[in-house]
């Protein structure tokens, strides 16, 4: 299986000249989640689209080729209701959880349109960057993180996806209970 998915890994990867750390890493990480979703232990609706952070309803990236960007949604809408309710900067995240779990985004925006898309399904990990650190990825059963200088390190988004398939693997493998398991 880690061959599969280093082998998808280099076939869905695409360019991302002029992307954040995180923008490149949530892309690819994104591709690679739902379209191995077969294989993941446990599937969840993925984000297409993440907000400045979690007290904003400004969108900071929205993954290229998924839903949201193909609904029309850019970074610096600013989201006014997610199904019909009102969303302030204190609430916005957690709105969008709940309708990311129902499956189906509605969004009213500032400038006055309203974005209606499907939430994809993918596996269920986190990934993330980690801006500290040295060189290093690692996955704990739960989650994938990969370091900024490990993200700077390679060359390329086949290079990047590469790491991050290798690391969902070892989650989808269930490498670290089987470590757990044995007390290594």
């Amino acid at each position: 299986m880690i061959r599969l998915f280093a082998l998808m890994a280099l076939v869905i990867a695409t360019a991302s000249y002029g992307m954040s750390r995180d923008e490149r890493v949530n892309a690819i990480a994104y591709r690679l989640q739902t379209r191995g979703a077969k294989l993941c232990p446990a599937s969840s609706p993925q984000p297409s689209f993440f907000l400045r952070d979690v007290h904003s309803r400004v969108v900071d990236a929205v993954v290229p080729g998924s839903p949201a960007a193909e609904a029309g949604l850019r970074p610096g809408d600013a989201i006014t209701t997610v199904a019909g309710v009102p969303a302030d900067d204190a609430h916005a995240v957690d709105l969008l959880d709940s309708a990311f779990a129902k499956g189906r985004i509605q969004l009213g925006l500032s400038d006055g349109r309203a974005l209606n898309f499907s939430a994809e399904t993918g596996c269920g990990f986190s990934i993330s960057v980690d801006h500290g650190g040295g060189l290093d990825a690692w996955a704990d059963g739960k989650a994938v993180a990969l370091t900024a200088k490990m993200v700077d390190f390679t060359h390329d988004d086949d290079e990047l996806a590469l790491i991050i398939a290798h690391e969902l693997s070892h989650n989808i493998f269930g490498h670290k209970a089987q470590l757990d398991a044995r007390h290594v």
